[in-house]
């Protein structure tokens, strides 16, 4: 009775409620030792504390879940906590060890039922989460795909069972930067969400950030903004003002604020970020890296360019350290040091950031947007000591904007029409100074 209570809260989205409860019903099926009924109540602790963002505490306890039901011969309990650890060494960046347990639950599932299941999707989706968070995008996508179609056979197209395929359709059409393609999947995703859970549960909360980060992509901060305020309402009320699961929402709010120029409400947002962040994680995880990420790009709005620095160089340190001195989270601390370094008129600094964030994006199958990105303001940086180089690459990110229907294509454009004038200015005046020295020149003889 007091497992089937702590799911029951885990369903209504009352996390920190639920946990204690699992855990009292976790210490008295231990007593009984029964090994079934152990794993079930480890599997349900394991989920609630990777809700309540105690990543590793989840991990361990969803290992033992897999063991313990291995041991009671309850293989369905083993392949959906496997699933689950797919998501938490996703959200601890080991994904590595994820994926070793996702082949242990397809050699699982295949006994079970067969191919094509639901069984066979989960294990598809969890595949697709860790190969992206590896970088491995057309993997991801033909993962995702599978899973989508397994899941439509399974569910119909509108049904709830549908949103974690369509999610995930969504985040890779989002890192291939198709944006316009993404969107409408995530508004289908949300009204799934409230339709199945009413307006006020975290999966709404989730949803909603989700689509905030769609319209934030294509630089739509203002319809972006009251979709997360609406999240972190829902989200603060289910887990806390303090809890590690608001992290990732107040990043993306703190971005959204200085997009809009809103800078005091930005940098108090990231603090807040980034306080979480280091209390739940410790202060050298890649979370924190993101927390620092996300307050320094506020404090680079507000133009204070020297704390913003310090932040970035934080951040890329955790990052260097953790992922080693490749990927696109290494790229991104690279390329926000570039372009304050732009900034500050330090132009050689700047060209050593960004040429090592373009050769680092262009290395993996990273979003043509964040590729363009490092590649415009390369271009920004190198335009005045190579002009021919600098609108190759700005035409290239032009380019890729133009593809996504992004708005961004517009001001590159405007950008590289300058940079022509200039040059051409610039030449004519070369031509003119010439022109006066030589007849300086013959003037003395």
């Amino acid at each position: 009775a007091e497992l089937l209570r702590a799911r029951t809260l885990l369903v209504v989205g009352e996390y920190v409620d639920g946990l204690a409860v699992a855990e009292a019903a976790a210490a008295r099926a231990d007593a009984l030792g029964w090994a079934p009924l152990e794993a079930l109540a480890d599997f349900t602790v394991g989920l609630l504390l990777s809700r309540n963002g105690r990543f590793d505490d989840a991990e361990l306890r969803l290992r033992q879940a897999v063991r313990r039901s291995l041991v009671g011969a309850d293989e369905r309990i083993a392949v959906e906590a496997i699933y689950y650890l797919g998501m938490v060494t996703r959200d601890l960046h080991a994904p590595e060890r994820g994926l070793v347990w996702v082949e242990v639950g397809r050699a699982l599932v295949e006994r079970i039922e067969g191919a094509g299941g639901n069984m066979t999707a989960m294990m598809r989706e969890a595949e697709a989460v860790l190969l992206l968070e590896r970088d491995e995008v057309s993997r991801a996508e033909e993962s995702a795909g599978e899973a989508v179609t397994i899941r439509e056979a399974h569910y119909g197209a509108d049904d709830l069972g549908m949103a974690p395929s369509l999610e995930l359709l969504a985040t890779i059409r989002e890192r291939r930067g198709d944006l316009a393609g993404a969107k409408p999947i995530r508004e289908r995703v949300q009204a799934i969400f409230e339709r199945a859970h009413g307006p006020n549960h975290p999966k709404v909360a989730h949803g909603l950030h989700n689509l905030g980060l769609a319209y934030l992509r294509v630089d739509d901060a203002a319809r972006a903004r009251p979709l997360l305020e609406r999240a972190l309402a829902i989200s603060e009320q289910t887990y806390g003002r303090d809890s590690a699961q608001l992290v990732r929402l107040l990043n993306t709010l703190g971005t959204t604020l200085s997009q809009l120029d809103d800078h005091d409400a930005a940098i108090a947002t990231g603090e807040r970020s980034l306080a979480i962040s280091e209390a739940a994680f410790g202060p050298e995880h890649p979370q924190v890296a993101a927390a620092l990420n996300n307050l320094a790009i506020a404090y680079q709005g507000a133009e204070k360019l020297d704390k913003a620095a310090e932040l970035h160089r934080r951040a890329l340190a955790i990052r260097v350290a953790h992922y080693g001195d490749k990927g696109d989270e290494v790229a991104r601390s690279h390329t926000n040091l570039g372009e304050i370094a732009i900034k500050q008129g330090r132009i050689a600094e700047a060209i050593e950031h960004l040429e090592h964030a373009v050769a680092l994006r262009e290395a993996i199958e990273v979003s043509p947007l964040s590729l363009a990105y490092s590649r415009f303001a390369l271009a920004r940086a190198i335009v005045a000591l190579d002009p021919g180089r600098a609108q190759e690459l700005a035409k290239l990110a032009e380019d890729a904007y133009a593809a996504a229907e992004h708005p961004r294509a517009a001001e590159i454009a405007e950008w590289r029409a300058d940079a022509a004038k200039a040059k051409g200015t610039d030449a004519k005046k070369r031509k003119r100074t010439k022109k006066r020295k030589r007849k300086s020149k013959s003037k003395k003889k």
